[in-house]
């Protein structure tokens, strides 16, 4: 594949991105920086720009993301991601994962106070409407110059909730890095493949409350075209990456040639 890179090559400078973006974050909050749809749209954007096409060993790997023109997710997550396996020439798998992202609070001495706006009622919905459903956590820890995006089934943060676990930074305790679960993710692994699940995540741009941002995802067997789903995103601005469908070329229309004899 022209232009791509390599996907362990990709999570190590999307890692070494993700902190450049979340230190610009925390550090800009009086700005509003410090903000779930903000710091998502900065994190993708981050990722984005090491590559949206890689190469898995001979596998190849293209994404792109957009960003929801209106009123923002109450049941699905914040962050939607399809994903297309393409596995012979007119065959694919699709597969689903949903993303409810929740950051960190500080006090005014900037000590972590913990994951305030974790609702259990909207995780509680969340996990419902998908199994493999994550939260994600944005956390930065100022004594060790470091933060961090943690990823966790949406079950577990649901019990940590419960069990008062979402105080300071207990919570993340129970996390793996985000960008080694997307890289899971963007592989084809870790998926809901349901039909229900699949069907909701291609009609986004339909729901009543949408996820605030859509991830198209394509992957692909050796020899294989990893091929964009076709999906409505009429309400979505794409932000990350090319579209599905090459935007339809204007037909040019030539001049006849006048013929120099003839006078005017």
């Amino acid at each position: 594949m022209a232009d791509s890179i390599a996907m362990s090559d990709w999570l190590a400078a999307a890692e070494e991105s993700i902190q450049d973006t979340l230190r610009e974050c925390r550090e800009g909050e009086d700005q509003g920086s410090w903000y779930e749809n903000y710091v998502t749209t900065r994190l993708l954007l981050s990722i984005g720009g090491c590559g949206t096409l890689m190469t898995w060993g001979e596998r190849p790997i293209a994404w792109n993301a957009s960003k929801l023109s209106g009123v923002p997710e109450h049941d699905h997550g914040d962050v939607c991601v399809l994903v297309r396996t393409w596995i012979a020439e007119k065959v694919f798998v699709d597969g689903v994962a949903f993303y409810e992202a929740k950051r960190q609070y500080f006090d005014q001495e900037g000590k972590a106070r913990g994951f305030m706006a974790l609702a259990p009622e909207q995780i509680q919905r969340i996990a419902a409407n998908s199994a493999t459903a994550r939260v994600l956590l944005y956390d930065w820890d100022g004594t060790r110059d470091r933060g961090h995006v943690g990823s966790v089934a949406a079950q577990i943060a649901l019990g940590a909730v419960a069990a008062g676990l979402a105080g300071g930074r207990l919570l993340m305790h129970l996390t793996r890095p985000w960008i080694s679960d997307l890289g899971n993710v963007l592989r084809g692994f870790d998926l809901d493949h349901r039909p229900e699940a699949v069907s909701t995540a291609k009609g986004s741009g339909k729901l009543a409350a949408p996820p605030m941002f859509f991830l198209n995802v394509a992957t692909a067997l050796p020899g294989l075209q990893p091929k964009l789903a076709e999906v409505d995103l009429t309400r979505y601005t794409l932000f990350v990456g090319e579209p599905a469908v090459p935007p339809k070329q204007q037909p040019t229309v030539q001049r006849r040639r006048e013929d120099p004899g003839l006078s005017r």
